[in-house]
């Protein structure tokens, strides 16, 4: 199968993973519907919780399956990024701010992935952790925003994603 074809699967699958997981921590997040006037009070939270749970699971190994087909171009980029002066002319600046919103966007999601491992039910008994020396209440929060940050930030990498393809599509003809 060639790399291209992969590499849009992949992408693809994470995508709807990803909003799948997104939606679900959507409907989950306390009080964030209220805000629009939405009670959702109906809704199975607790086999919601669970679905979010294992889902982001597997979005954790879609995520390391992206990056890891994405690595050397990650490298690549960096290496040129930081050798080459960047002249203030459009391009740099998109390319500028596609690799600030990547970088960020690993940061912030290795912190979703982090506290959502803390956060996963019965993992902390499982490895004999006290429940005293976890804040779950912080974590939980910081996950909750992280989230949320996660989510927008994807969005603009999308969107930077998009911008780079269409350019590249107006350039061939």
């Amino acid at each position: 199968m060639k790399r291209k074809i992969i590499n849009y699967s992949t992408s693809l699958v994470f995508t709807i993973i990803f909003l799948f997981v997104g939606i679900l921590g959507v409907l989950i997040f306390p009080g964030f519907l209220r805000i629009f006037g939405i009670n959702l009070n109906s809704l199975p939270k607790t086999q919601m919780y669970k679905i979010h749970h294992l889902v982001g699971v597997i979005l954790i190994l879609t995520l390391s399956i992206h990056i890891v087909l994405h690595w050397n171009w990650m490298v690549k980029f960096t290496k040129k990024f930081y050798k080459k002066s960047i002249k203030r002319n459009s391009k740099s600046i998109k390319q500028l701010a596609n690799y600030v919103t990547n970088i960020v966007l690993l940061i912030v999601s290795l912190v979703l992935i982090i506290t959502g491992i803390i956060k996963f039910p019965g993992l902390i008994n499982y490895f004999n952790i006290e429940l005293i020396s976890i804040p779950l209440n912080e974590i939980s929060s910081i996950h909750d925003w992280s989230g949320i940050a996660v989510f927008c930030l994807a969005i603009v990498h999308l969107i930077l994603f998009l911008t780079k393809i269409v350019s590249k599509k107006r350039s061939l003809n």
